[in-house]
């Protein structure tokens, strides 16, 4: 029964996963919450993926309390596990940087982009968030007038892109 419910978490992240990539939002949350709701034993890490899509699907519907409430959500459920922040660095740095981005604190979200978490998601080889983040990096500096260091990151963010997919 409990392999049940985590596989049944499973296809509905996956199937929130695709309703977000057809910009159907409104399904994609509903599937995220389902999936929750059926990860609610599940390892700590299915449950941190899973709101993490959810934060990024309420971001791209421009939902930004609700997104906002999924950050707090995330950060909630790595502070009461043991070693949460530590054991789970990765989302550490995911919610971190959604908090930032949310509350509009540039010069910290700036400083968190460019000195853990773009070089920590290079060396761990996952291009995609990588990339995602030197793209705010470079909205972050646009909003500034910065256009140097913008066009500097936004260069880096397609490199990523690229390295990503071998193109």
């Amino acid at each position: 029964m409990l392999d049940d419910r985590r596989l049944l978490g499973i296809v509905e992240h996956n199937l929130g996963h695709l309703k977000g990539m057809k910009r159907q939002y409104r399904e994609a949350v509903q599937h995220y919450e389902n999936s929750l709701i059926y990860k609610e034993d599940a390892p700590l890490d299915a449950r941190l993926i899973t709101l993490l899509s959810l934060v990024r699907v309420h971001c791209d519907a421009k939902h930004y309390r609700k997104a906002s409430m999924a950050v707090e959500e995330g950060w909630k459920q790595l502070e009461q596990a043991p070693n949460g922040a530590s054991e789970h660095y990765e989302y550490y740095l995911h919610f971190s940087i959604y908090r930032l981005l949310l509350s509009g604190e540039d010069e910290l979200l700036e400083r968190l982009l460019k000195q853990e978490a773009i070089p920590y998601f290079q060396k761990k080889k996952e291009y995609d968030d990588a990339s995602l983040y030197a793209e705010y990096l470079a909205d972050c500096y646009m909003r500034r007038r910065q256009y140097k260091q913008a066009a500097q990151y936004y260069q880096l963010s397609c490199t990523l892109l690229r390295t990503q997919t071998g193109v």
